[in-house]
């Protein structure tokens, strides 16, 4: 099941048009790992997305998109 929010910002590349354009153009995707540090400069927290998986098994993911 593919399920897609209402895109509210019209403009958007459709799914076509976005294909057609990884094709001819280098697009950026990127991973990070959002943290929260002390004053000190140490990591005290780390930000990690939860995400589903179509077995219903609940999995960490990094931040990450183009």
């Amino acid at each position: 099941m593919n399920v897609r929010t209402p895109d509210p910002y019209p403009g958007w590349l459709s799914d076509e048009d976005l294909y057609e354009a990884r094709q001819r153009l280098p697009m950026v995707y990127v991973e990070t790992i959002p943290v929260r540090v002390d004053a000190l400069g140490y990591v005290t927290e780390v930000g990690l997305l939860l995400q589903a998986t179509p077995d219903g098994e609940i999995v960490r993911s990094f931040v990450s998109g183009r």
